[in-house]
């Protein structure tokens, strides 16, 4: 899996079209040679982790779906 399929995971992610569990069962073991990879794999622990946050924080929810989107994009820049 290359850094474009990561961004694409990243943003169905954040769309809802797979869930952060599956995202991180999929994840590539590069981590330990990219930086940017390691920091979306952190950033999706905590996406899965606050799964309760989200359900009652609306603004939390959206915040947390446009960081893993900006993530994306910064993958692919």
């Amino acid at each position: 899996m290359d850094v474009n399929e990561v961004a694409e995971l990243l943003e169905k992610v954040a769309s809802g079209a797979v869930t952060a569990e599956e995202a991180l069962q999929a994840w590539p073991d590069t981590n330990k040679n990219n930086h940017k990879l390691a920091h979306a794999f952190h950033e999706l622990h905590h996406f899965r982790a606050d799964d309760d946050i989200r359900e009652k924080d609306s603004e939390y929810d959206a915040y947390q779906r446009g960081l893993l989107r900006k993530l994306a994009a910064d993958l692919r820049a």
